[in-house]
């Protein structure tokens, strides 16, 4: 009976209807104007508004949504927000980001002849353009610097390993990663 009054609720006449759980603390389907229908936690944290995402109907039932929402009501009852991480996340910067940064604020200023880093990255490095930094880990450089060295040799490898290593120090020195 509840699966079917969620799935006859109507679209929105324009923004989006809220209809909360009486059985789950701040519980809530969201029907947009265009019939979509998404699970939150609606509630209160260190004074602010918080929707934190659940998941979408019909894939999450109202029995996941409800132990999704006791999950996340216990992890705010303990002081945690669960979107701090995915906000810290969204902010964090990508590895082309960074190569820009660290052209504009390290290697232009300082270096005599900055396009060759550049070419460095474009040749060695790119392929973590998209990456985030905190995607990139020991062991995908450890192995990205070993293959390297034995098809382009160990100089080129090293040299390319420098870049890297310097812009990592150069994103921790400006706080841009910890």
């Amino acid at each position: 009976e509840v699966l079917a009054a969620l799935a006859d609720l109507p679209a929105a006449a324009k923004g989006s209807d809220a209809y909360y759980d009486d059985q789950s603390r701040g519980l809530c389907l969201l029907v947009t104007a265009r019939g979509v229908k998404t699970y939150y936690v609606v509630r209160r944290f260190k004074g602010r508004a918080e929707r934190i995402w659940l998941g979408r109907y019909p894939d999450t039932t109202v029995s996941m949504a409800r132990r999704r929402a006791g999950g996340m009501n216990a992890q705010l009852d303990a002081g945690i927000n669960p979107n701090d991480a995915r906000r810290r996340e969204r902010q964090s910067l990508t590895f082309e980001e960074l190569h820009r940064l660290y052209m504009r604020n390290h290697a232009r200023p300082r270096n005599r002849r900055p396009e060759t880093q550049a070419y460095h990255f474009r040749l060695y490095l790119a392929h973590w353009s998209r990456r985030r930094l905190d995607e990139i880990t020991k062991f995908d450089v450890q192995a990205w610097h070993a293959r390297l060295g034995e098809e382009k040799g160990q100089r080129t490898a090293n040299i390319a390993l420098a870049l890297l290593r310097s812009m990592f120090n150069r994103a921790i020195e400006w706080d841009l990663f910890p």
